[in-house]
């Protein structure tokens, strides 16, 4: 019988957030909210045991007034600070139908046998696992419950036909809030979370809010004085609200993260989120960002928004921690070191090479032309089948010039690694124009070389780059390869038993239909290169006119026939099947133009057969997986979606996009 070690609970919980982030989840409510507070964390926990005082810095000024000017049917976004460095969400509610559709096809092997009786036991037997850690558990536990059907989903999280919801920062400190239609159903919710999870909330107020909160410190590891960094819920004014209270915030600033005031400036005031819209013909429903204006702000500038403002708090706490204790030596003492009195300075600041004027200046700037990460919803149909859903993530740059360059390095992807009709099990391309390489490189090298920059960070890297100088050594790599514009490999099809629970026994290999192209200006030099390194090996003479010829290379068995050979215009194509050799014959009259840079196609519920069978034969080595694991995979290999991912350049920045097409 599987038995499940202490700190296997976020074993599997990691598992199954990482699998849900592969299948483009990223925007569900509560797993997303807990896996995003959690990491947000990773910088308080530090300082938990070690503040000793609050520090009581001026924050954002904040006007619970200026509300009755902005948008009413979007109030929600009048809680969101203009500088957040971060925002999940949209201009418009979701339709909590369409949130469904969408994770459909997962919710089967997201729902393992005993997986709830698992996490129970474990959160039963982990005396010394922190509250607020239990109590984020116990959401992911009952948001797969919640998250069932329509019906359960409103009557039990309290919400209505559309899901209005928002996760951004405050500073440092990350919130989500929630509109909701039945605050009792919510409040009940979160009650049966905290009997799930075995935590009992300690009840606190600020101002007239109420709040449930949930220490950090496990428990009897805190002194009663101590500072603690908790995870908080509330409902009020028809919102419910998870975010975290830390010693780093002000009173002013706890008003912003609580929502007890709004920000001056918001998301409401202003049309960033509008133009991300329209820019990039996003959802309006499922869009957000990453602001790196306001990261960089705020690690120069430490009065520059609220950023900077709390991470200073923080850098303080820091290195007052690793400063020696400031102990004077005892009268008549020599311990031959000099006693440390109380005007030595503490450690430095670690920001301070960063935080001098002409670094402010000049990181700016850098960051003025890259000012944000974005990404939403290009796709949602889900109303036919087969339901298509694509996403795209976008670094915006702002210089056209720039941009142009780098487009340069595009290559060749056949159209098949991008077309989810032709649903190989697996598929990738590599599009790369290896002769733009040096010039490109060269160009932005001399550029970069040629500015004369006054933040001594920014000098360094130069004149490590010009010690460096890797264009030489560039030149020489690419000349070899020159033509070259891109490799691509798909295996459309696989009959296969690997045979791992039986030793020195090879994969059986029934059927196999794959294809191997490799794309240039002069696919013959490159035939005649591959001969020159293979001693012995005549050149390669391949019809002009695309007939194929044996390639004489080992198969596990003949029974799969010949790996065929041929040129198709500007192609090398290697070959085997009846569905290859029909894309075989189409390549002929693919142009060598520039299509991408990277694609990745993979039919998932294939992709998962072929794990499910390895792990199913490799399941009789000690430390086995659990059967509710079995379950899972299992499930997962019934899923039929095809998955496309790719990488490109493009004039608005780097992009990457990816396409489910759920059958």
């Amino acid at each position: 019988m599987h038995n499940d070690t202490p700190d296997s609970i976020w074993k599997k919980l990691y598992f199954y957030y990482l699998t849900r982030e592969f299948l483009m989840d990223s925007l569900r409510l509560f797993q997303g909210a807990a896996v995003a507070a959690s990491l947000a964390l990773a910088s308080y926990i530090t300082v938990v045991h070690v503040l000793d005082e609050e520090e009581n810095n001026d924050t954002v000024v904040t006007s619970p007034d200026k509300v009755t000017s902005r948008d009413a049917s979007r109030d929600i976004l009048s809680y969101v600070p203009a500088d957040t460095i971060y925002f999940f969400g949209g201009l418009e509610p979701a339709s909590l139908n369409d949130m469904l559709k969408i994770i459909e096809p997962q919710w089967e092997f997201m729902q393992p046998a005993d997986f709830r009786k698992t996490i129970n036991r474990q959160l039963h037997n982990n005396k010394d696992m922190p509250p607020a850690a239990k109590m984020l558990t116990g959401l992911f536990i009952e948001y797969l419950t919640a998250f069932k059907d329509l019906k359960t989903a409103q009557r039990i999280l309290g919400v209505g036909d559309e899901l209005d919801a928002v996760f951004y920062s405050v500073g440092t400190t990350p919130v989500m809030r929630i509109k909701l239609a039945d605050t009792n159903a919510f409040n009940t919710f979160i009650k049966s979370t905290e009997t799930i999870a075995l935590v009992t909330p300690v009840q606190e107020t600020h101002g007239e809010l109420s709040l449930r909160t949930y220490s950090f410190s496990a428990p009897g590891t805190r002194q009663p004085d101590s500072p603690d960094a908790k995870l908080v819920i509330s409902v009020d004014n028809n919102y419910a609200l998870i975010t975290l209270l830390t010693p780093l915030e002000s009173e002013t600033t706890r008003d912003v993260i609580l929502g007890t005031k709004k920000p001056v400036d918001s998301l409401a005031d202003v049309t960033l989120l509008k133009d991300l819209k329209s820019r990039h013909d996003f959802h309006p429903a499922y869009l957000g960002y990453v602001s790196h204006v306001e990261i960089v702000k705020g690690l120069t500038t430490p009065e520059g928004n609220e950023f900077g403002r709390m991470l200073g708090t923080l850098l303080k706490t820091i290195s007052a921690q690793k400063a020696p204790e400031q102990t004077p030596a005892r009268a008549g003492e020599d311990s031959g070191q000099t006693a440390i009195t109380q005007n030595e300075p503490m450690a430095e600041n670690p920001l301070a090479p960063i935080q001098t004027t002409a670094c402010r200046t000049e990181l700016l700037a850098i960051t003025q032309t890259w000012p944000r990460t974005v990404f939403g919803y290009t796709e949602l149909n889900l109303k036919e089948k087969p339901n298509k859903i694509a996403m795209r993530m976008l670094v915006e740059n702002t210089d056209a010039a720039f941009m142009q360059q780098l487009q340069q390095l595009r290559g060749f992807i056949p159209e098949h690694i991008y077309k989810t009709q032709s649903r190989p099990a697996l598929g990738f391309g590599f599009g790369f124009n290896i002769d733009a390489l040096t010039p490109v490189v060269s160009q932005i090298f001399t550029e970069f070389t040629q500015k004369d920059y006054q933040c001594q960070f920014l000098a360094e890297m130069k004149q490590g780059l010009i010690g460096s100088n890797p264009v030489l050594a560039l030149g020489m790599m690419t000349g070899m390869a020159a033509g070259v514009q891109g490799i691509s490999a798909a295996i459309l099809d696989v009959d296969a038993v690997m045979n791992l629970d039986q030793k020195d026994t090879a994969p059986d290999i029934r059927s196999l239909d794959a294809i191997i192209t490799i794309s240039a200006k002069e696919p013959q030099r490159l035939l005649l290169m591959a001969a020159n390194f293979q001693q012995g090996m005549p050149p390669i003479q391949l019809p002009a006119d695309g007939t194929p010829i044996d390639f004489p290379i080992p198969l596990p068995t003949s029974d799969l026939g010949n790996v065929k050979l041929a040129l198709k215009g500007n192609h090398i194509v290697a070959y085997i099947g009846d569905k290859a050799e029909q894309l075989a014959q189409t390549m002929a009259n693919d142009p060598l133009t520039a299509t991408g840079m990277f694609a990745l196609n993979i039919n998932f519920g294939k992709y998962m057969r072929f794990i499910n069978d390895f792990v199913q034969a490799a399941d009789t080595a000690e430390g086995k997986i659990s059967e509710q694991d079995k379950t899972m995979l299992e499930g997962m290999a019934k899923v039929d979606m095809q998955f496309v991912e790719s990488f490109d350049m493009t004039p608005q920045g780097i992009v990457l996009d990816a396409t489910m097409t759920m059958h």
